[in-house]
C-alpha cells in the first residue's frame, strides 16, 4: 500500500492579463444617437474596409479629437478609467463595425499600440460574444486538457476565454491579446465601435 504524503500546495497566479470592463450607466440616453452616428459613417464610406470582418462593415480609422456624439464620449470614459494615469498623453483612432446577420470577425490583434478597445452600441441576443486566445505557449492542447476543470477554473487557464457582448459596455485589453467575434446569429445588425491607444508620456 502506498504512503500517503502530506503537502503543502499552492499556486502562483503570475503574468496576469487586465480587462478593464466598463458599463455606462447612462447609454441609454445616447443609444439612438450612437446607432445613427453608425449608420451615417457606413453611409459615406460605403465600401469600408476589409480587415478581421467576414461578412460585415468597417469604417476606415478615424482619429478621436472631439467634436461629435462618440468621440466626446470615448474621450470623456479614457480620462476617467481609475487604472490609468491621470493626464497621460493619448493618441486614439477608432472605426466603426457593423455586422449583419452570418458575419463575423476572425482571429487577430492589434498592432502598433499599447490599448485596444471596443465599444458595444447594439448587441442583439445572439450576434456574438468576444472570444480571447490565450497568449500563453501550450504544449499543444495536451498540458490544457491534463488539468482538471477545477484548476483551469480557478486559474483562468484556458485556451479560449469567451465574454458576452453587453450593450453600453467598454471593453479595454493590452493589443497584443488575440480575439475573434463569434458569427451573428441574430436577424438584426450587431454594432460596435473599435478603437486602439497609444500612450506618448515619455516622463516616467
Amino acid at each position: 500500500m502506498s504512503e500517503i504524503i502530506n503537502l503543502d500546495y499552492d499556486v502562483k497566479k503570475l503574468f496576469s492579463i487586465p480587462i478593464h470592463y466598463l458599463n455606462l450607466n447612462n447609454f441609454n440616453d445616447k443609444k439612438k444617437e450612437l446607432i445613427k452616428y453608425a449608420y451615417e459613417l457606413r453611409d459615406k464610406e460605403k465600401t469600408g474596409r476589409n480587415a478581421s470582418n467576414r461578412g460585415g462593415w468597417q469604417s476606415q480609422p478615424f482619429p478621436i479629437e472631439g467634436g461629435d456624439v462618440f468621440q466626446d464620449l470615448l474621450i470623456n470614459v479614457i480620462s476617467n478609467i481609475p487604472s490609468f494615469k491621470k493626464n497621460i498623453d493619448v493618441k486614439c483612432d477608432a472605426w466603426v463595425n457593423i455586422n449583419p446577420s452570418g458575419s463575423f470577425n476572425v482571429k487577430h490583434c492589434h498592432p502598433n499600440c499599447h490599448v485596444a478597445g471596443v465599444f458595444w452600441v447594439k448587441i442583439p441576443e445572439n450576434s456574438g460574444d468576444i472570444v480571447f486566445i490565450s497568449p500563453h505557449d501550450f504544449t499543444s492542447f495536451i498540458e490544457m486538457h491534463s488539468y482538471t476543470d477545477k484548476f483551469k477554473e480557478d486559474t483562468n487557464y484556458y485556451h479560449n476565454y469567451s465574454l458576452p457582448a453587453t450593450e453600453g459596455s467598454l471593453l479595454l485589453f493590452p493589443s497584443h491579446l488575440q480575439h475573434k467575434v463569434e458569427e451573428n446569429k441574430s436577424d438584426e445588425d450587431r454594432i460596435s465601435i473599435s478603437f486602439n491607444l497609444k500612450f506618448l508620456n515619455d516622463d516616467y
